[in-house]
Parts: C-alpha cells; sequence; structure tokens
C-alpha cells in the first residue's frame, strides 16, 4: 500500500476543531436518517474510505454485517470506533472482492478517490439490485471556496492543531458529470438519484469554509 496524506491527519480528522468535517456528518446524519429504511436488512455492507467507521450511526446497519475498507491503516486503527466485522487496509480502485459479494455498498465523503476505477469496482461488488450511498463535497461550493483560497481545483487543505498544513486529493464534480460517470461505471441511469443538501438549521457552530463560499455566493448555509 502507497503512503496515504490521511495517515498524517487521522489521529485528529473526527474532533471538533475540524469544523468542516463536523458541519459535513450534521448534514450526512441528517440526510441519510431518511433513507435508512430503504436498504435491505440482510446482507454484507461494504464501507469504502471508512475511517473509524459510520454505517451504523447513518444508517443504523448492524456491524454484524459490515466490512470497513480504507487505504490509511491509522484509519483503520482509530478507537473509538464502530465495530464491524472485518477491516481492511486498501485501495478504493482496486477492491479485493469476488463480484456481487455485497447488497450495499457505502462511501461517506468519497472526494479522496472518486473516479471511475472506483465506481467500476463499487458496481462489480454489488449484487444484482444492490444498493450504493456516497457523499461528497458540492461541486460549486468547493470550486467556490477553492477559488477562493487559491488552491487547485480537485485538491484540499487541512489544518491540524499545530498550525501544519496538510493537502490532499479531492476531487468534485458536476452533477451532471457525476451521472454520466455511473452510467458508465454500469450503473442503471433510472436508478440513479443525486441530490444536493445545505446544512440542518441545528447546526450551531458554521465552519469558515463554509461561511466564505456562502458569502461569495449571496446564498444562506441553510
Amino acid at each position: 500500500m502507497k503512503y496515504s496524506p490521511y495517515d498524517l491527519i487521522a489521529d485528529e480528522y473526527y474532533d471538533d476543531f475540524h469544523k468542516t468535517g463536523r458541519n459535513f456528518d450534521e448534514a450526512s446524519l441528517v440526510v441519510l436518517q431518511n433513507i435508512k429504511d430503504m436498504l435491505p436488512n440482510d446482507g454484507p455492507v461494504l464501507d469504502v474510505g471508512s475511517g473509524k467507521g459510520r454505517c451504523n450511526e447513518y444508517l443504523d446497519i448492524q456491524s454484524d454485517r459490515i466490512v470497513q475498507l480504507d487505504n490509511s491503516k491509522r484509519m483503520l486503527e482509530l478507537e473509538p470506533r464502530e465495530e464491524c466485522v472485518l477491516r481492511i487496509h486498501n485501495s478504493a480502485e482496486d477492491l479485493p472482492f469476488l463480484n456481487s459479494e455485497f447488497t450495499v455498498a457505502t462511501a461517506f465523503l468519497c472526494d479522496a478517490f472518486l473516479g471511475l476505477n472506483f465506481l467500476s469496482e463499487t458496481f462489480r461488488v454489488l449484487k444484482d439490485g444492490g444498493f450504493f450511498i456516497a457523499t461528497n463535497p458540492s461541486f460549486i461550493w468547493a470550486s467556490t471556496l477553492r477559488k477562493k483560497i487559491g488552491i487547485e481545483l480537485q485538491s484540499t487543505r487541512f489544518k491540524t492543531k499545530k498550525g501544519t498544513i496538510l493537502k490532499a486529493p479531492s476531487v468534485v464534480v458536476s452533477k451532471e458529470q457525476f451521472l454520466e460517470m455511473l452510467v458508465v461505471s454500469g450503473f442503471n441511469k433510472d436508478c440513479i438519484e443525486i441530490t444536493e443538501h445545505c446544512l440542518p438549521r441545528s447546526s450551531q457552530t458554521i465552519s469558515q469554509d463554509i461561511q466564505i463560499p456562502a458569502d461569495e455566493l449571496n446564498i444562506n448555509v441553510y
């Protein structure tokens, strides 16, 4: 396995200090709670780019169904974490599974590895009729922010508690391009739903990286 930039941020990635990530957590929890009842109640679930795991928190999926996969060894070592049946240190672009093994695949904030290889591999390992649930930063939000702060469009940056700046890949695409990528990867166009969401009004602490593009676009963060 090649080095992952998330090995360097893993120990503090989930801390409240990283407000943007916590804002994404808040939005994801609200949105995903609305779809959890659509998912099958049995069969294995693959959580790609799992970090400490969020399938139980977001979707109420039981731990004895979950396989966690991440290319960051340190992310897979974090404690406390969600329980699972197996943790695998591997890339998202070359999944170490047979065809049609999983009833559900998840990828919460998949911008670190979003691309045709990942999407095609996800389609391959899903059973016929399986569910793929992914979240990704909004293209309009990310492109506005990254232009404003002067970083490349397809990258992000983390400022650690010690003030160090860490850069990492972060692929953002428009809804139209995301749809095209999914179809090219094998997913049925008629079964794909891509939605955009703002922060829930329950969010009290707003990241500057959320507020800056909202101000630039003259829109409300909610």
